[in-house]
């Protein structure tokens, strides 16, 4: 085995130190968490909830064991959910960590139309009357209830970019906009 697939063995099996910012449903979760305030040695329970979900961690030393069943996460919508962490220990109860998680579907339960992300849906059907109403092959478009002409193509650019942005902001939590690369030069 060269050592090049010895670093990748070890990276799949490294354990998690937090709830990972994006998962499968259906999937195991299974991560490490300690805090320096709150030391499961000390006494301290550590709780997750998220999406419905409420799941006591076990203590380990100082830290915590926090394990989300395949079973657990199995009937998860895709979507974007808030999480926290709380923390109890003698009638106080304080949240440690909070944050926002990202559920894909369940692609082992997923037919073909389930993954598909639904604003995806929409923004094809806006991207295919833009196209239409542009190539001149028809007059109008209808969308839903919403029957829309030539002259509607700025409102429908409009609602095609929003969509880009909100399946960007899905995919990408915490990216604000588009990426892109910058190189710098020396001057000349």
């Amino acid at each position: 085995m060269n050592v090049w697939a010895v670093s990748i063995i070890l990276t799949l099996v490294d354990t998690l130190n937090e709830l990972p910012a994006r998962f499968n449903a259906g999937t195991t979760v299974k991560y490490t968490k300690s805090f320096t305030d709150f030391s499961a040695a000390a006494g301290w329970t550590l709780k997750l909830h998220v999406a419905g979900i409420h799941k006591d961690a076990i203590a380990n030393g100082v830290a915590f064991n926090v394990t989300l069943d395949a079973a657990d996460t199995a009937s998860l919508a895709p979507g974007r959910y808030p999480w926290s962490e709380v923390v109890t220990k003698a009638g106080e109860l304080y949240t440690a960590d909070e944050g926002f998680v990202v559920i894909d579907p369940n692609l082992i339960t997923a037919t073909a139309a389930s993954s598909l992300d639904p604003k995806q849906v929409q923004l094809d059907m806006y991207e295919a009357a833009i196209e239409a109403l542009v190539s001149g092959k028809v007059a109008s478009y209808q969308i839903g209830d919403r029957v829309v002409q030539y002259q509607d193509l700025e409102l429908l650019t409009k609602i095609a970019d929003s969509l880009r942005r909100q399946i960007q902001q899905n995919q990408y939590p915490g990216v604000w906009g588009p990426t892109g690369q910058v190189h710098f030069r020396a001057p000349s």
